[in-house]
């Protein structure tokens, strides 16, 4: 087990474990409780990002889900970040799309995403590999304070 600090204090868990010959490959994001937020004139928006850790054996699919929160009328951007390194765009996801917009580097049908509702988005990631490990968040931009708001 070994643990990464990154930026925005947040912590990110990579366990290579065996079971029965099976080699784990991480999808670990892991953040503290205290939520990032941007503030305005407008209010307060907060992102929600869940489950805080995910785990997914290699070959697998891994899910993780975004809530906008008061944000309705914008997109879900996702981003990877591994320690030490740069975040990178993965893909932008409006839910009157068909499609996501891809990032450079990142395409479908390894990187999905679908919305359960107006502010629900969910990053899918196909047949987990252990180069997906990383950090994991979501940014979308709040037009009511006209601020880019990131989890």
């Amino acid at each position: 087990m070994c643990w990464f600090s990154c930026p925005v204090s947040c912590r990110v868990r990579c366990a290579y474990a065996r079971s029965a010959g099976e080699k784990l490959s991480p999808i670990a994001r892991s953040v503290k409780s205290r939520p990032l937020r941007s503030v305005g004139v407008g209010g307060v928006t907060v992102l929600t990002q869940k489950p805080t850790v995910v785990t997914a054996r290699t070959g697998e699919t891994a899910t993780m889900d975004c809530n906008l929160g008061t944000v309705t009328a914008s997109a879900a951007r996702w981003y990877k970040q591994i320690p030490g390194a740069v975040p990178q765009f993965v893909l932008r996801f409006y839910r009157t799309n068909s499609s996501p917009t891809y990032g450079s580097g990142f395409s479908s049908p390894k990187f999905t995403s679908t919305h359960q509702s107006t502010s629900d988005y969910r990053l899918i990631i196909n047949t987990v590999q252990e180069g997906d490990s990383a950090v994991y968040y979501c940014s979308t931009w709040d037009g009511t304070v006209n601020q880019w708001v990131s989890r």
